[in-house]
């Protein structure tokens, strides 16, 4: 049994350029399983006409700070 399922997402992934739609299974806080999935569910989502896609992180900056390292003379 998942812990929740989100049905009918159009899904994004990042690998490709290509989107589909699918069910995705999750088991405490990981992706079990995606495609079509008929199995129970604590709790299911409908996403229906919806976007689903994993949390980017875009660690591009435009800080001015630069690290300074000391170091010993001989």
């Amino acid at each position: 049994m998942f812990d929740y399922v989100i049905k009918n997402g159009t899904i994004i992934d990042g690998i490709s350029n290509i989107s589909y739609i699918a069910d995705i299974g999750i088991i405490g806080n990981k992706i079990s399983a995606i495609g079509t999935i008929s199995k129970n569910a604590k709790k299911i989502i409908d996403a229906t006409n919806l976007i689903v896609s994993p949390g980017f992180i875009d660690v591009h900056t435009h800080c001015d700070f630069t690290f300074k390292q000391n170091f010993k003379k001989n």
